[in-house]
């Protein structure tokens, strides 16, 4: 009913899809979607912003050029999630939500931070803090 497709449109629904519906609809709307991704390369396990990218398929990030491989699991998700949000601030709210499900104390997304800064060495300038926000992910062409 009508009543349900809105209430499904107001808690984030992108499609409602009356029964019975139409495999072709389906797969049109599916193909539709994915063309408007502003982060097509994450379709195929990469995410590529200026001279970083992250490999989800072997969790390889390069910088310029740099190649860091093994990264801890969270280490590599906060990267891929800045990354795709290309150069915009994500605030420590959404980090939190994303990679610790909300189980979290605030501080360990600095811990986090810190880590991985230690392991990026030279490269860890490309996270960038964002005063009283989050962080944004920053190419070093820029810095």
């Amino acid at each position: 009913d009508a009543d349900g497709e809105l209430k499904g449109y107001k808690y984030g629904a992108d499609l409602y899809l009356r029964k019975p519906f139409s495999v072709k609809t389906l797969m049109r709307y599916v193909d539709t979607f994915l063309g408007r991704l502003p982060y097509k390369d994450e379709i195929k396990g990469r995410i590529i912003y200026e001279n970083i990218v992250l490999n989800s398929a072997t969790r390889t990030l390069t910088i310029g050029g740099r190649s860091y491989q093994d990264l801890p699991i969270k280490q590599f998700d906060f990267l891929a999630l800045l990354a795709s949000h290309k150069g915009n601030a994500v605030s420590r709210a959404y980090l939190v939500k994303k990679l610790w499900e909300d189980r979290v104390r605030d501080k360990e997304v600095d811990v986090l931070v810190y880590r991985l800064k230690q392991r990026l060495g030279t490269d860890a300038s490309c996270i960038a803090p964002v005063r009283s926000y989050g962080y944004r992910l920053r190419p070093l062409s820029v810095l």
